[in-house]
């Protein structure tokens, strides 16, 4: 009875429940929402394992590009985690904050939208449309396998739609968040975590930290590579630290 097309419907399911479930208590919560939705989400045949519907939403078939043309089953994924998250701030918006009676909950929550790579579709070392047109892909130390969404919002704090041009790692958000939450991170604690918080609140101010990029993996993808990039220039060292 397994139905691969279902795992994004019980996905959001189970992350509405939780969220109401953790609205029963006054203590913090935290969500780690990781659909499965355009990430290789295939039946034995090959084809994109899509639901018919999502939260009440159509989704097999419903995608359109922004000219109305007919998007296809991956496009129709993509949809899929675009009505996911909407269902989840919808409930964030509709639910009550125990800690601050009167207010709700998407009033006093930190949303977070990201990737964890690029694309793994076209050309290695080429720009990419799939890339939104930069130079490489998934597993590669070019900005496409790189560079992806991260889409903040806390109310009063990100909000105004504003671009920030500093550079961030997804680890970076260990020591951003201990600091939001006032834990004090031990020296050996989260050593490869830079806190970002002063950045993401002023856009204005440049991040000069110089970053180092590492990607050492086995085949098919035999890429090893170091990269360092400070601020908006990046040297690749093809062969890594051999």
């Amino acid at each position: 009875d397994w139905d691969l097309a279902q795992l994004g419907p019980d996905f959001l399911k189970e992350g509405i429940q939780f969220i109401q479930m953790a609205s029963q208590k006054k203590n913090p919560f935290f969500l780690y929402y990781a659909p499965t939705a355009n990430h290789f989400q295939r039946n034995l045949n090959g084809d994109y394992a899509v639901p018919a519907f999502l939260h009440g939403e159509p989704i097999r078939g419903a995608s359109k590009y922004t000219d109305g043309q007919e998007g296809g089953e991956r496009e129709d994924m993509v949809l899929e985690n675009d009505v996911a998250f909407g269902a989840l701030i919808q409930k964030l918006k509709e639910t009550e904050d125990p800690r601050r009676p009167g207010n709700k909950l998407i009033e006093n929550t930190l949303i977070i939208f990201t990737s964890d790579n690029g694309p793994n579709v076209g050309d290695n070392e080429g720009i990419n449309q799939e890339s939104g047109n930069l130079r490489g892909k998934k597993a590669k130390l070019w900005e496409g396998g790189h560079r992806v969404p991260f889409v903040l919002y806390w109310n009063g704090i990100f909000e105004n739609g504003q671009i920030n041009p500093n550079l961030l790692s997804l680890t970076d958000l260990f020591s951003s968040f201990a600091r939001i939450v006032g834990d004090d991170l031990q020296p050996a604690e989260a050593q490869d975590s830079l806190d970002c918080l002063d950045y993401w609140k002023d856009p204005a101010k440049t991040d000069q930290r110089a970053r180092y990029f590492f990607c050492h993996l086995g085949p098919p993808y035999e890429n090893d590579g170091v990269a360092i990039r400070k601020m908006s220039k990046k040297v690749i060292i093809k062969g890594g630290l051999a």
